[in-house]
């Protein structure tokens, strides 16, 4: 019996080194089947880690947050691009396109907690010095529109980007507060 085990472990490596097609089909199929177990196994790995987190973030968070209230003012939809071109051709002023934006931070930061630092008072002189120089017409609008593209457009900025006169941790909030 021992001699028919070392025949066979002989004629198996005979058998595989031949070529014989048969071989290697009976090898790829052996390999796909066991991509496939592998695969299936992964995915179910996967729904039990999510179900799992999900459960762990449930209970740690508490049920859905508060819900985004809805956006009334249509402005906030329209792209940067668009914002900028309309208030170089005087269709809307900055200080309005900033005060629009002003006030849905100040609807929406108690919930999200997205500006740490303001400086709406800096933006508002800042805006009307934009509406200023638009209606006094001493640059023309192509030269706006190619030099200073996105003027009196607003925009917010983490506290990681240095502003001259604003908040700058990169991100350390336990850190002493530190000022450009």
């Amino acid at each position: 019996m021992h001699g028919d085990r070392r025949g066979a472990a002989v004629s198996w490596n005979n058998y595989a080194d031949t070529g014989n097609p048969r071989f290697s089909l009976d090898c790829r199929d052996e390999m796909t089947d066991m991509k496939q177990f592998t695969k299936a196994v992964i995915r179910v790995v996967h729904g039990v880690v999510e179900v799992l987190f999900h459960f762990l973030f449930k209970l740690v968070y508490g049920g859905p947050g508060e819900q985004m209230p809805p956006i009334k003012d249509l402005l906030l939809l329209e792209s940067a691009s668009s914002i900028a071109r309309k208030i170089r051709t005087r269709k809307i002023t900055s200080v309005q396109v900033l005060e629009s934006f002003i006030e849905r931070i100040e609807e929406v930061n108690p919930i999200l907690n997205c500006v740490v630092a303001e400086r709406y008072s800096e933006a508002r002189k800042e805006a009307q010095a934009i509406d200023d120089l638009i209606k006094s017409g001493t640059i023309p609008e192509e030269t706006l529109a190619k030099e200073k593209p996105f003027l009196g457009v607003p925009f917010t900025t983490k506290d990681c980007i240095a502003v001259k006169g604003m908040i700058h941790t990169s991100g350390f909030g336990e850190s002493e507060e530190l000022y450009c």
